[in-house]
């Protein structure tokens, strides 16, 4: 019988179990692609609630969708305006303001109006991106927090889903923006936000636990802030809040 040597073994490359397991944490199963078909289908159903409205009263749609329409009109403008500046004016006021307000996002929007695409579009084109991101945030947090597919799958349905048939069926209220589907009712820059810093908080994890300094999750939050300035404040605010906890708990063990 022929003993291969340790190099040999390792030249093999590794094992078909292990190499089997990375590839299903990067490639999500049937159940989740169903689950992010789901979140999908909720994310447009204002539209098609909008749409249907506008069709059968004579309504002329503006293109937005949400509960809030100030808040959209809002997004509208300062596409039309950075379609012309780059930055953003003050286009809901009288008198004329400078163009001085950047954000990413809104950024790419005006580009794409200037080129001839209507506002509205160029607003909805951020929603499937939102909607993936979180959908991938919320299932690295599961995959990183959980090793069983029960615990996994449990965790993106309620990381996803949570409050969502409520509030479509209007049974049990909801919790506004705390839910991923209400913020994809017409806040996609919320969404993507959301998205942005558990992407960051993960790398901030993991940074922590290798014992380095990483710059990733602090590109990440700088994104988040100026995509949607709350998502970059409650980052901010979480991890103060967990060093000062982690600290007073280290300092309590020790004494």
């Amino acid at each position: 019988m022929r003993i291969q040597s340790p190099a040999v073994i390792a030249d093999a490359g590794p094992a078909p179990a292990l190499t089997r397991l990375h590839a299903e944490r990067r490639r999500p199963d049937r159940f989740e692609l169903g689950v992010l078909a789901i979140f999908a289908a909720i994310s447009v159903w204002v539209v098609a609630l909008d749409l249907w409205h506008a069709a059968g009263s004579g309504l002329v749609w503006t293109g937005t969708d949400g509960f809030y329409i100030v808040d959209q009109m809002q997004y509208l403008s300062w596409i039309q305006s950075a379609s012309h500046h780059l930055l953003i004016s003050n286009l809901f006021v009288l008198r004329s303001t400078p163009a001085d307000y950047f954000q990413p996002a809104i950024a790419i929007s005006g580009a794409i109006t200037a080129l001839g695409v209507a506002p509205w579009l160029a607003l909805l084109v951020w929603k499937p991106v939102a909607v993936l991101g979180m959908f991938f945030a919320i299932r690295a947090v599961a995959h990183r927090s959980f090793t069983g597919r029960f615990q996994r799958r449990a965790a993106l349905v309620l990381g996803l889903l949570f409050g969502s048939f409520s509030v479509i069926s209007g049974s049990f209220g909801y919790v506004g923006d705390m839910m991923p589907s209400w913020l994809s009712w017409g806040y996609p820059f919320g969404l993507l936000g959301v998205s942005l810093i558990v992407f960051a908080m993960l790398g901030y994890d993991r940074a922590r636990a290798d014992g380095r300094v990483a710059w990733a999750p602090a590109l990440l939050g700088a994104v988040a802030g100026m995509v949607h300035p709350w998502q970059g404040e409650l980052m901010i605010l979480i991890i103060v809040g967990a060093v000062l906890f982690m600290h007073r708990r280290r300092k309590a063990i020790v004494d």
